[in-house]
């Protein structure tokens, strides 16, 4: 867990970082901007990928490999 938190972080500094260098390159930033830009676009992409993986895994493994309490008597 630790170090998927660490790889999200760095994704998202990253994500950061590649937003700033467009902005200061380009001048004012556009919601377009942010999709044209093929290195940018494949870290946005990939960083919901990942998460979106790791929920999908997370409501799979909660919902059918919880076990079921034995009854109380």
């Amino acid at each position: 867990m630790c170090i998927w938190l660490l790889v999200q972080v760095a994704a998202f500094l990253l994500a950061f970082k590649g937003i700033e260098n467009l902005a200061q390159s380009d001048g004012p930033l556009t919601f377009s901007d942010i999709f044209t830009n093929p290195i940018f676009r494949n870290i946005v992409l990939s960083l919901m990928a990942t998460l979106g993986l790791y929920i999908v895994a997370s409501i799979i493994f909660v919902s059918l490999f919880v076990p079921e309490s034995p009854p109380m008597n």
